[in-house]
């Protein structure tokens, strides 16, 4: 054991696929309910600055919760998680408990697919919040 984490023999273990798949259904599913959660709270905030005549340069703080809805989603989908990616470790088991890849080489592919995936959410979001920002409303 390493930091509370059991190592696994990645040989043997099924599951885990190095810069593929991290994640066990219950860490998809709680994405899944994140995602969803971040959305709600993107669709909202961007109705209410709009009804209540917020300056335009407000519109801006969507990104952040579109940022998180995008990649909670995106993680679901791809079934890979980019902070277990970052740390090199994988979950298939009860949400909480982690197990070390263990394997440096599959941990690089791990890190690569985790910044491959984070930039491919922030310029998703960050499009999205720039289109949003240009919308011509009628604020007058």
């Amino acid at each position: 054991m390493i930091n509370n984490l059991e190592i696994a023999d990645v040989n043997n273990n099924n599951l885990y696929e190095p810069a593929s798949c991290n994640l066990g259904n219950e860490e998809i599913e709680s994405r899944k309910r994140k995602g969803i959660a971040g959305l709600i709270i993107t669709f909202s905030l961007a109705f209410c600055l709009h009804v209540l005549h917020y300056p335009n340069e407000l519109r801006l703080v969507i990104f952040f919760p579109l940022f998180y809805s995008i990649i909670c989603l995106y993680q679901a989908r791809k079934k890979f998680c980019v902070f277990f990616g970052m740390k090199g470790i994988f979950n298939f088991d009860k949400i909480g408990k982690s197990t070390a890849v263990g394997k440096e080489e599959f941990i690089k592919l791990d890190r690569k697919l985790a910044m491959q995936m984070t930039l491919t959410c922030f310029l998703l979001a960050l499009a999205i919040t720039v289109i949003y920002f240009l919308l011509p409303f009628n604020l007058a």
